[in-house]
């Protein structure tokens, strides 16, 4: 009798292991998926960020510039000297108009080319994505 419930205690706990053991088959194989899903979503997002880094990027219209050091985004297809300043010194007043501003602009069009210039009141630039403005307070130069 002994022998018996010694035998029925060593199955059930047989029984306890093997199902052990396939529950951690079973979340390593989920594991391994969630790895192999992470990785491609991983790698998927590096390709995307190289990609952004590229002067000839734009998301959903928007153009990268740096303006003074600063990143900013903009969906127009031409931006004045105002509007370059304003964006330089962060001000929402459309009526103030500068003056005593430089605005340099350079953009690089591939290889080692690239095109640059300057902007007066009154001047417009045509933007493009990784553009880069610089804009000086030369009214007391």
């Amino acid at each position: 009798m002994q022998y018996a419930v010694m035998k029925k205690a060593i199955e059930n706990t047989l029984e306890k292991f093997k199902d052990e053991l396939a529950t951690v088959r079973r979340e390593q194989n989920e594991t391994r998926v969630k790895i192999l899903a992470y990785q491609e979503i991983i790698e998927d997002l590096e390709l995307i960020l190289k990609k952004t880094e590229s002067p000839q990027f734009a998301v959903s219209g928007l153009k990268k510039i740096i303006v003074n050091g600063s990143e900013f985004h903009t969906a127009a297809d031409v931006l004045d000297y105002d509007a370059i300043c304003r964006i330089a010194f962060e001000q929402e007043d459309t009526e103030y108009k500068y003056s005593g501003y430089t605005v340099t602009y350079s953009i690089k069009t591939g290889g080692s080319r690239g095109m640059a210039g300057s902007l007066s009141s009154g001047d417009v630039a045509h933007v493009c994505n990784g553009m880069i403005f610089n804009v000086a307070d030369t009214s007391k130069a």
